[in-house]
């Protein structure tokens, strides 16, 4: 038989978990990933951030060639761009670059991962092949802006 206090620690373990399964999931809202058709010559850029609590407040701008999003975690936004050499960088309170060489009707994959910093988290940009980003890319939703 369970007893008063017993009973009072069983609600109060019910109520975390059910703000712990509130808060876990895409903090990003809108349809799952979805791959862009391209027109012809385009080429495009996905950018995604899979879903970690770590730095899950912070939304550090992304610019790859003149366009810029801010992704939340289990976001992803397509950059539809010309075939050629494509910078993509952050600025925080640290920053990070990538350069990307892309090819026309080529889909190109680039993470972006919150790591440890002095005082909030820095962001990092990671060009990922395409087997592994889709396992990832898979479970985040598109950037509604």
């Amino acid at each position: 038989m369970i007893g008063f206090r017993g009973a009072r620690r069983i609600a109060r373990l019910i109520s975390a978990t059910m703000i712990a399964g509130s808060v876990i999931g895409c903090s990003v809202k809108g349809p799952p990933f979805e791959p862009e058709p391209l027109p012809r010559p385009k080429s495009v850029i996905y950018l995604y951030r899979p879903y970690r609590i770590f730095g899950s407040a912070i939304r550090p701008p992304i610019t790859c060639g003149d366009s810029t999003v801010k992704l939340g975690p289990g976001g992803y936004h397509a950059f539809v761009v010309d075939p050629g050499t494509i910078v993509c960088s952050t600025r925080y309170e640290a920053s990070d670059a990538v350069e990307l060489r892309v090819g026309a009707g080529q889909a190109n994959y680039l993470e972006e991962e919150i790591g440890w910093g002095a005082l909030i988290g820095h962001p990092h940009l990671h060009p990922i092949d395409s087997d592994a980003a889709h396992n990832a890319i898979n479970e985040c939703c598109e950037l509604q802006e």
